[in-house]
């Protein structure tokens, strides 16, 4: 049955995405009913999320940040279509460049933690932005509801009405109507047999949405993040392997061999250890080496910090105290690692480009 009470706005998801949705459209008026299938702010994949707001260094200098008044929106505009290969819906990318900066000074000034790491991006994590627009949530007049699995989108001469679905904990069946349905549950990672994401990202909505209707654009867009955990069991599909590659260490074939440093021109390498290619090269060099039977036993490579000098890990342990890192203890890892090991990790599927055609 649909319940008599009506909202302006569904917003189905309470990470992220669909936390600032919820705010954005009741500030424009709107009554709004944000709709999660566990704890609001609490579940999904931002939780999850070592997070970064990038914006242009000149923007960054503008709100108060260590910015390179150098750099430029149209530089950062024409980085990001490169390092897209122009497959960029470049409206798209013009909107994100030109409001990033006021996005971000919005975060900090609702309270959000970071440090700015000079290369055009705030660093934070997914539990803080979940706090932080939690807390702008709960200060609107937003209705929340916890623990409601969306199965359908309901419409009416091909119109969303809103949505059916149960209560989790008591399994009742009900539809809440609304005149506007926002999606805003994640991509579909756990489509794939090894993935980073958490285990809600099952594409459940995207599946909703084309039951409604809506066309599915650009799902062949996946990302791999190139060396995810594969062994041991109790850290796999964790990436914290690919958070320190970018300040060191080394991905070996069965033979302990650098194969990206050893195989590939150093303009490749350079390309993969500097710029947002660095997924795609270093999935596509490792998915090669397994593939020629140069892999690990688990059909994986192997990240190694055999080479790293003692200061430099003392100095990257100051980044992650104690190494920890998004509430997970990697210290009995790390150890495990400075004594020579290597850890077997593997390209898993990472972020989801694609989706629900607005």
């Amino acid at each position: 049955m649909l319940e008599d009470d009506s909202s302006d706005v569904i917003v189905i998801g309470s990470g992220g995405a669909g936390l600032r949705a919820a705010i954005e459209a009741c500030d424009s008026g709107a009554s709004v009913l944000l709709v999660s299938n566990g704890a609001a702010g609490k579940s999904g994949a931002t939780m999850m999320a070592g997070a970064d707001i990038t914006l242009d260094g000149r923007g960054a200098a503008s709100i108060g940040l260590q910015g390179n008044e150098s750099d430029s929106k149209e530089q950062f505009f024409h980085d990001i279509l490169v390092q897209g290969y122009y497959l960029n819906n470049q409206r798209m990318v013009e909107a994100y460049v030109r409001d990033a900066p006021a996005r971000a000074k919005e975060m900090i000034d609702w309270g959000m933690k970071y440090y700015w790491d000079g290369k055009r991006a705030i660093v934070t994590q997914g539990i803080d932005l979940n706090q932080v627009l939690m807390k702008q949530v709960r200060n609107r007049n937003i209705t929340i509801t916890d623990d409601f699995y969306v199965t359908d989108i309901l419409t009416s001469k091909k119109t969303a009405v809103g949505v059916a679905g149960f209560d989790v904990n008591t399994g009742n069946v009900q539809g809440l109507r609304s005149k506007v349905v926002i999606i805003a549950t994640g991509g579909w990672q756990r489509a794939y047999s090894f993935t980073s994401a958490p285990g809600g990202l099952t594409g459940a909505m995207h599946a909703a949405a084309y039951r409604a209707g809506v066309d599915l654009v650009n799902m062949e867009m996946v990302t791999f993040c190139p060396n995810v955990i594969l062994w041991p069991p109790a850290l796999r599909g964790d990436i914290f392997p690919y958070i320190l590659i970018e300040m060191f260490g080394d991905l070996l074939e069965k033979h302990g061999r650098p194969f990206l440093r050893d195989e590939y021109d150093p303009s490749i390498y350079r390309i993969a250890t500097t710029t947002e290619w660095n997924k795609l090269i270093f999935s596509m060099a490792a998915t090669k080496v397994v593939q020629r039977g140069d892999g690990s036993p688990r059909g994986g490579t192997y990240y190694s910090i055999k080479n790293v000098p003692v200061n430099i890990l003392e100095e990257a342990e100051k980044i992650y105290p104690g190494w920890k890192w998004l509430r997970t203890d990697f210290s009995d890892l790390m150890n495990w690692l400075k004594e020579g090991n290597a850890v077997e990790v593997a390209p898993a599927a990472h972020y989801m480009e694609g989706g629900d055609r607005r």
